[in-house]
């Protein structure tokens, strides 16, 4: 794909909510979890927010995996976070 992998293509190319951005980070669907754009443009790392249904994991995982490789894009599952009450920080990974 070359180059950084762009937070706006995250709703095209996953189709998923973009609930919050932040640098190289993008929160998705109401915090469920986030991508962190890798140095290199072709690797994103999700991270899941550990209040998330761990269920349901293993799912969006193979889902973003899928539709990224129609991309050229490597998802690696890197782990899990959680967000501080009253904050607007995440902490990761955990």
């Amino acid at each position: 794909m070359g180059g950084r992998h762009d937070h706006r293509q995250c709703k095209t190319v996953y189709q998923l909510e973009v609930t919050y951005t932040f640098d190289d980070l993008v929160y998705i669907e109401h915090n469920a979890f986030l991508l962190r754009m890798g140095e290199q443009g072709e690797i994103v790392h999700v991270y899941f927010n550990t209040e998330s249904d761990i269920q349901e994991r293993e799912a969006i995982t193979t889902q973003l995996q899928t539709a990224g490789q129609k991309r050229e894009i490597h998802i690696l599952r890197s782990g899990t976070y959680t967000m501080p009450p009253h904050s607007g920080r995440g902490k990761y990974p955990n």
